[in-house]
């Protein structure tokens, strides 16, 4: 079986969030991998909404600009649906879809999962498909309002397989039409 081309998207976290640009701009080499000045040349990269933007140790925005990403580089904007289930956080689709339109080439779909376990009711995970459903079609409709394009992935969630087709059949199916 092949999965096709697989690429492994490294992110940009930790200390380069809470750093300045010194921290990885050390002498003639970058202590990154996104720029030719790098130790070593790796053209991806993924950057999260929430640690990104709306990070409490982060002052602005650290998006593409800032960390001096160039346009060859592939940039996947994480939506931050994790940090929506482990902080409890809101997040609003249509800021994660500008954020997105900005910043990044290919955009994660902003998920609600409903946890990391075989051990969860069909309501539950109707519910959560159905906002994540319409956190994608928010998120669809602001981007495509503008001229820039950006490649949409919804995420699909699921440890068993009746919760995979049910978050598939709520969540993504419709998108396709």
């Amino acid at each position: 079986m092949s999965l096709g081309k697989v690429v492994f998207v490294p992110t940009i976290s930790g200390p380069f969030l809470r750093e300045s640009p010194s921290l990885w701009k050390q002498g003639k080499k970058y202590l990154n991998w996104w720029t030719r000045k790098s130790v070593f040349y790796y053209p991806y990269v993924l950057i999260s909404y929430y640690y990104s933007k709306l990070n409490p140790f982060v002052v602005g925005n650290l998006n593409r600009e800032y960390f001096e990403i160039p346009r060859e580089v592939l940039v996947v904007g994480d939506s931050g649906g994790y940090t929506v289930y482990t902080k409890k956080v809101e997040l609003d689709p249509a800021d994660v879809a500008l954020w997105q339109m900005e910043n990044v080439d290919i955009a994660i779909g902003l998920d609600v999962p409903f946890g990391f376990t075989e051990n969860v009711d069909i309501d539950t995970v109707r519910r959560h498909a159905k906002k994540s459903h319409n956190n994608y079609v928010i998120q669809l409709n602001t981007l495509y309002r503008h001229d820039k394009p950006v490649s949409f992935y919804p995420v699909l969630h699921g440890l068993h397989p009746k919760h995979i087709v049910e978050w598939y059949n709520i969540a993504i199916k419709p998108l396709l039409k």
